[in-house]
């Protein structure tokens, strides 16, 4: 089954409704899932891999724990940087952003897609595109310089 975004711009009620019916049909058919969606919390509750894409690419893939506990790619650090936090005890503050604008699809970079928003771009990022390569144990990241442990 194939759910292209099944859940958005559902209130959490709904949302686990959906995600049970989802989940049944799954057990009741014997089948595989690919679940498209933006919000990195279904995917923490009900996958057991992930793939991030970036402009129209996967960046990183490899079981959820593994992504959210070590993510490689500087666009899923910067994703996860993202979820506000529930046991901020410093109060409110601004939550992070990623500078820039995902490049068109139309307009092909020469390089790594995510070059023009992360800080830390290196010469080799402006001039190659990196592919999809496994570094360990189904972890897989499209990056010259992988993080290490979320960082560079």
């Amino acid at each position: 089954m194939i759910a292209d975004e099944p859940t958005t711009a559902l209130d959490v009620t709904t949302q686990t409704q959906i995600m049970d019916v989802i989940k049944r049909r799954q057990v009741e058919n014997n089948m595989g899932i690919i679940l498209i969606t933006h919000d990195l919390g279904i995917v923490a509750q009900v996958c057991d891999k992930v793939a991030v894409m970036y402009s129209g690419s996967i960046v990183e893939k490899s079981s959820v724990k593994a992504v959210f506990n070590a993510p490689m790619h500087p666009y899923t650090q910067a994703l996860l940087d993202a979820i506000p936090a529930l046991s901020d005890s410093r109060g409110i503050h601004r939550l992070p952003t990623i500078d820039g604008v995902v490049p068109p699809l139309w307009d092909l970079l020469i390089g790594c897609s995510f070059q023009d928003r992360y800080p830390n771009v290196q010469d080799r990022c402006r001039t190659n595109n990196p592919s999809l390569q496994e570094l360990n144990c189904g972890h897989s990241v499209a990056c010259f310089y992988p993080l290490q442990n979320g960082v560079k």
